[in-house]
């Protein structure tokens, strides 16, 4: 699910400013303050796909004890 989603792929850094004036690099700054929120969502996004796998695994290992599995279904 991780690698259909694209969460896999890495957050790109904000680009560098072209100039060296002060309101161009707090405005990189910002810029790359918000590539560190799209980091983190694609971790929490990926942190909750992996506890929706786990919830379905610990479903279905309980569903096939509970008896044979003919009678499952």
């Amino acid at each position: 699910m991780v690698s259909a989603s694209g969460l896999g792929k890495d957050t790109p850094h904000a680009t560098f400013p072209q100039t060296s004036t002060a309101g161009a690099w707090v405005d990189f700054g910002n810029r790359e303050a918000g590539q560190l929120d799209k980091s983190n969502a694609d971790k929490r996004a990926i942190v909750g796909i992996g506890e929706t796998c786990d919830r379905w695994e610990k479903e279905a290992v309980e569903k096939i004890e509970k008896g044979p599995w003919w009678k499952i279904w």
